[in-house]
Parts: structure tokens; sequence; C-alpha cells
């Protein structure tokens, strides 16, 4: 069946008002022009073609949304667990010697410089995976605004999110568990929790660029 350009505006039409993420509308847009073009003329409109294609490929229209939850949470899973697998390679061989040098001298430093220093570096580290979600979500805002958000985007925003969210817990978490309500985690904590934390945040950082570097090749707009 030959599809015309108004037969593919209706299709277009059909799966943006039914589908969330865009690995989807793009899956479905072309394994349905792909089946319709393969089968012979009939009396049958374009309409129809399609919801026949849809309903014998995918289940239906409505059943969309639930294949796009479940595969939404495969892909979150995979990046993941593959971000969880880069933490722990910071903790072997030949990664590990890198982490002890930085936890030395991260501790030495928290004595041989100021703590407002030390803060700014941790901040700077903390929240770079927040500020790179950020910069490829207005890259893509202004280059692609007719397409759908994409399942690998959502999970790594979340990711990159997080970090943000886990270094306002070392500034306003301490304080509830001690006696001084002014309490200043970076200014008065011990040497070895600066250390900690801010081998923490390099970790988490460093692991959440390789996974972006995976997932996106490094590229702010897929």
């Amino acid at each position: 069946m030959k599809v015309t350009h108004e037969d593919q505006e209706y299709l277009r039409s059909l799966l943006w008002l039914n589908v969330k993420y865009q690995e989807t509308y793009n899956e479905v847009y072309d394994h349905v022009l792909t089946a319709i073009e393969e089968q012979p003329d009939t009396n049958v409109s374009k309409p129809q073609a399609f919801d026949a294609i849809i309903n014998s490929d995918f289940g239906g229209i409505g059943t969309l949304a639930q294949l796009e939850a479940e595969r939404a949470k495969i892909v979150s899973s995979n990046i993941r667990k593959k971000q969880w697998q880069y933490q722990l390679s910071y903790f072997k061989l030949p990664l590990l010697l890198f982490t002890v040098l930085l936890a030395g001298s991260m501790y030495y430093a928290a004595d041989a410089i100021s703590r407002k220093t030390i803060l700014i570096i941790v901040l700077s580290v903390g929240f770079s995976p927040t500020i790179i979600v950020a910069l490829r979500g207005m890259i893509r805002f202004f280059n692609r605004k007719h397409q759908k958000p994409s399942i690998k985007d959502k999970v790594i925003e979340q990711i990159g999110c997080l970090s943000m969210s886990l270094f306002n817990l070392f500034i306003f978490l301490p304080p509830l568990f001690v006696s001084d309500d002014n309490y200043m985690f970076f200014k008065q904590a011990h040497a070895s929790l600066i250390a900690v934390t801010a081998l923490f945040f390099f970790i988490y950082s460093l692991s959440f660029i390789r996974v972006y570097r995976d997932e996106f090749k490094m590229q702010l707009a897929s």
C-alpha cells in the first residue's frame, strides 16, 4: 500500500498522543510504515490499516503505555547497574590507587587549606552531574522541540539530580544530630569525614560521567 504525506501525518499524530518516549514513537512509527508498505492495496482506509497493524503487532494502541513502562524499567535498571559497577571499580585495582591518593589528598587538604575552599571544590564536583543534565536539557529543548523525551534522558536526569539532593543532605542533615544549632558540616567536621564526603562525590560524579559517555558518546544532544 502506498503511504501519502497525509497518512504519515495521521500516524505521527496518533502516536504523539499515545506514547510517552521518543524510542517508542520511532520504533512503532517505522514498524507500522514498513508493514503497511508491504501490504497489497485494498479498500481498507489507512487509519484502519494502521490500527490493525498496531493491534496485531503491539496488542493495540492502549497497550503501548504498558510496553513503555516495562522498557523504561529495564533501561533504568541497566543504567543504574552500570553506574554502580563503575563506582565499585574505584575500589579495585588499578583505580584503587587513584582512590587512595584522592582520599589522602582530601584528608591533608581538610587541615592544610581553608574549609571554604574545600566546600567550593566538593560543591563543584558534586553539582557537576546536575549541571551536565541541565545543559543537555537546554540544548535538547532548543534543538528538538518536536521530540518526545528519551527513556535514557529521564534516567540520566534522575541520577544527575540525585547528586544535588545528596549534597544538600550533608548541609542540612548533620545539625539535626548535634546540640549546636549553628553546626556547619564543612566547617566543623573532622578531616576524616571531610575526606570521605569529598571522596564520595568525586566517585559519584566520575561514575556518572562514564555512564553519560557510554549512553550519549559525550554529546550534549543525541
